[in-house]
């Protein structure tokens, strides 16, 4: 399993417990973005190395995260990922033409 298989099940039980569930215990929300921004810490490592997912071409790495971040960003983390300037830097690419979502 490769990384993009580690991060879905943490987006997954955010998107779980703060959209489709609605209000949840705060401390499995807590628990759940913490592992969640763990990930993104990770993304954002391997982000400073390269361009894309991938390596430095736009590959189907990056069309597998495209949804699930753009979930994630209407679920409220979008500022998760602004933080993190490579990851930021990633999302932006597609207002570019790179990525694109609907």
């Amino acid at each position: 399993m490769g990384f993009c298989g580690m991060f879905h099940p943490f987006a997954e039980q955010v998107l779980t417990l703060k959209i489709m569930r609605g209000v949840q215990p705060i401390e499995s929300v807590t628990a759940a973005v913490k592992g969640l921004h763990g990930k993104l810490d990770v993304l954002n490592k391997i982000l400073a190395e390269q361009q894309y997912m991938g390596g430095k071409d736009f590959s189907f790495i990056d069309i597998l995260y495209v949804p699930m971040v753009d979930m994630l960003h209407k679920a409220g983390e979008g500022p998760a990922f602004e933080k993190r300037e490579n990851l930021r830097a990633w999302w932006e690419s597609r207002e570019q033409g790179v990525l694109r979502t609907g």
